[in-house]
């Protein structure tokens, strides 16, 4: 029985023709263009099928908790767009000029509850639609509620109040799809000549008009209103940001050191510079590690909103580590409110409901902190949810901090779509960083605030590096260095390049002396590696004798500082990254930063199995070989631009470039789901049920007592109970799934295999907590198989 469509409902608290009419609306307030008519027809008809009498009695019976079979929908409002829209065109005298955009918009609805597809020769709608699916609403109820959202001139057609003629107008679309695909790609590829075409090509690939439509569709469902920044109070937050930095510049003793001062004439001086051009779309604050570069271009974002420039900062980490530390010390300085956006915010917060959640997925908030990945999911979105993101780069002031980390390859695309993104939403682009690649590859014009060759020489540091293999050393070596180091000096770092190495260099670290040794990689439990770091910093803060033994983790950002670092070979802006824990304040005797090849067991090199590109591998050692040492802060930092110049003139990364062009041409699956870092080892996520004793009482509470359980194993009974994971709601199931992660450990197939007990589910168990060591996690293991050449790690 065909159910009236005033009678419909869109979910059990809302009626179906009050969200289509209100997504309309969002869509386009007051269309006037063809683009606009099309837009507000799509948000109309995005959620059409739940008109139909099979879904609202799937959603009767999900109400009532009756067992029910979930009904696809959003093929049946892609289909009815298809046909309407095209209808709606040519009555605009439009058809030509926006036959791809009506295809997008077709491809939008169709997947607007799913992954992202391509355009393809057989319509979306193929193997859902027939007869009976569009005998099953009421049309004529349809007909009503559409009229006011089309124009004056363009009246309701006839063949949309009766199933069977939609059934039919539709077929005879499906018949001639194809075509339609092919006059258009033919068009498109013709267009892709001429000199405009990488500005067309990105500005295609920027998923704006997804992200409109599902953030209409679910800031509508979740009752989310935008959230935004205004002039005064970029007023209020520059005067306390100011104020916080001026009590840090002299402290509790009214006395300030050369960094302070440095850093506060930094801030000045970018200031200044942004003043003088402030529509640019790319900035650089090129700083080294150590200047204050978060704070000031925090500074220079709120100045933006303070003009009425920018109306959201985001600010965008590589990894949680430096995000939850960017945005501690963002809402301090500035007393504002931080939205933190990762994997792990939903169970760190325990006020968020469904809608503060949305809130958190659309970024609706003055200052959003987010990770790089996050960013890679609204720019190259694998599923339509993740482009909710993209609608709040409007107008926004985007810091993207320590970009020189990302996987090279994908540098020059996440360049062009950033531009994209300036052209048609106003974005403007801040990279922080002591170490930025070329942009010149990608086309992009950067305005450097603060020009290297006038920021003023301080030598925090030197550095001595050899790169032949004769002047390798192994772990007896490194350690029998780092242990005198730490008598001469105190506090002394040591960076290995695999987890393995670093744990063969701890151990005989503490074969050799009493000096507390602390040991940092990625194989550790996230609240473990949290009560690690914070030991360290306070055994750090109170300038006691330590040694300080890790992967890269420990260039990432973390506030570390010691005398004297020891690095295995890397490369030049590893390096740099690196000699950035080493006398950050400046104070003192100059730090000392070494640099040698590093062979485990005086055999074999693993330099290659993190840094695998050769080219930047061979620049790296002639750049080195030709300096002269020891080298100071200054002359370290000058190798960088020569080192990037070298490395892209040998590989310019465009690959991912080409890419866009079928992306572009419909091909969205030559984008889908890009990845900021490039992963070396594919790894499975083992849960550890361990480690809460060691559990402050807000963390208890959070990951065991919410969920009712005492313990970490008894948490992962929960999760191999079906029953019990049906009855979460999608929020609660999210806040649960963040639960374990914080006990879990990404690890490699081959270790799975080794300590889980099934290697198939999502997130498997580890079958004795004794092989996660207390203090080393899971290096051991990995230490242990690659002594037998089954790791690479």
């Amino acid at each position: 029985m065909v159910i009236p469509f005033a009678a419909c409902w869109a979910r059990p608290s809302q009626r179906l023709s009050d969200h289509l009419d209100a997504v309309a609306r969002a869509m386009a307030p007051s269309p006037k263009s063809p683009e606009e008519w099309l837009a507000r027809l799509a948000g109309f008809l995005h959620d059409l099928g739940k008109a139909r009498a099979e879904w609202q009695r799937y959603l009767q019976g999900k109400e009532a908790e009756r067992p029910a079979r979930a009904v696809p929908h959003a093929y049946f409002g892609a289909a009815v767009l298809a046909a309407l829209g095209q209808d709606l065109l040519r009555h605009l005298s439009a058809w030509e000029a926006h036959r791809g955009t009506w295809l997008r918009w077709v491809r939008d609805v169709a997947d607007h509850h799913g992954e992202l597809g391509d355009i393809e020769d057989a319509p979306p709608w193929r193997g859902h639609w027939h007869a009976a699916v569009a005998a099953d609403v009421d049309w004529p109820g349809v007909a009503r509620a559409l009229a006011p959202h089309l124009p004056p001139t363009f009246p309701v057609p006839a063949w949309l109040h009766s199933g069977n003629a939609v059934h039919a107008r539709v077929h005879a679309l499906s018949l001639r799809w194809r075509q339609e695909v092919s006059r258009w790609k033919a068009v498109c590829v013709g267009q892709l000549e001429d000199r405009a075409a990488p500005q067309r090509v990105a500005d295609a690939c920027l998923r704006a008009q997804t992200g409109r439509l599902i953030a209409a569709d679910r800031m509508d469902s979740g009752q989310v209103q935008p959230a935004e920044w205004q002039p005064s109070q970029a007023e209020a937050a520059i005067a306390a940001l100011e104020a916080s930095i001026d009590r840090t510049r002299h402290g509790t003793d009214g006395g300030t050191n050369q960094m302070d001062g440095l850093r506060q004439a930094m801030r000045e001086r970018a200031l200044a510079a942004w003043r003088q051009n402030p529509d640019a779309p790319f900035f650089a604050l090129t700083l080294p590690t150590g200047y204050g570069k978060t704070l000031t271009a925090l500074r220079i974002a709120l100045e933006a909103v303070r003009q009425n420039r920018a109306r959201r900062i985001v600010y965008v980490a590589p990894h949680i580590s430096i995000l939850s530390q960017a945005a501690r010390e963002i809402a301090t300085a500035c007393r504002v409110e931080v939205l933190e956006h990762h994997h792990l915010a939903v169970a760190l917060s325990d006020e968020m409901d469904d809608a503060s959640y949305l809130a958190m997925e659309s970024w609706q908030a003055p200052v959003v902190a987010t990770t790089f990945h996050q960013l890679f999911r609204a720019l190259f979105p694998r599923r339509a949810q993740h482009t909710l993101r993209v609608p709040a780069l409007e107008n926004a002031f985007v810091l993207l901090d320590e970009p020189q980390m990302l996987d090279p390859r994908v540098w020059n695309v996440l360049l062009q779509l950033l531009a994209a993104a300036s052209r048609t939403l106003g974005t403007q682009v801040l990279l922080v960083t002591a170490t930025l690649p070329p942009t010149r590859y990608a086309g992009i014009e950067v305005q450097e605030l603060i020009p290297a060759e006038e920021v003023p020489a301080v030598c925090r540091y030197h550095v001595r590096a050899w790169t032949d293999a004769r002047d390798a050393v192994d772990e007896e070596d490194v350690a029998e260095l780092a242990v005198r180091k730490a008598r001469e000096v105190g506090q002394v770092g040591v960076l290995l390049n695999t987890v393995a190495d670093a744990l063969r260099v701890f151990r005989a670290v503490r074969q050799r002396t009493d000096i507390p040794a602390f040991f940092l990689h990625g194989m550790l439990q996230p609240i473990h590696k949290q009560r690690k770091l914070k030991v360290l910093r306070e055994h750090l803060k109170r300038e006691k004798a330590a040694i300080v033994v890790g992967t890269p983790i420990l260039e990432c950002g973390l506030n570390l500082s010691v005398r004297f670092l020891w690095r295995a070979l890397s490369t030049i802006p590893s390096l740099v990254q690196s000699a950035g824990r080493v006398n950050r304040r400046g104070e003192g005797e100059v730090g000392e930063v070494w640099t040698q090849p590093f062979v485990r067991g005086g055999e074999r090199s693993t330099r290659e199995w993190l840094y695998r590109r050769r080219e930047e591998r061979e620049v790296t050692d002639a750049l080195l070989s030709s300096a002269a040492y020891p080298a100071e802060e200054p002359d370290v930092l000058a190798l960088l631009s020569t080192y990037y110049d070298e490395v892209f003139a040998r590989n310019a990364h465009v690959a991912y470039v080409e890419r866009m062009k079928e992306a572009a041409l419909g091909q969205w699956s030559a984008l889908r789901g890009l990845e900021p870092f490039e992963e070396t080892v594919p790894t499975v996520t083992v849960f550890v049920p361990t480690g809460e004793e060691h559990l402050t009482e807000e963390q208890r509470e959070r990951y065991l007592g919410r969920w009712g359980c005492r313990t970490a194993a008894e948490l992962y009974e929960r999760y191999g109970d079906p029953s019990w994971m049906r009855r979460l709601s999608f929020l609660e199931r999210k806040r649960f799934l963040a639960a374990l992660q914080a006990f879990s450990v990404p690890v490699v197939q081959t270790c799975a295999q080794r300590v889980a007990v099934d290697t198939e589910r999502g997130i498997v168990l580890c079958s004795d907590p004794r092989l996660y060591d207390e203090e080393l996690g899971f290096a051991a293991l990995r230490d242990a198989e690659a002594q037998q050449g089954a790791w690479l790690w």
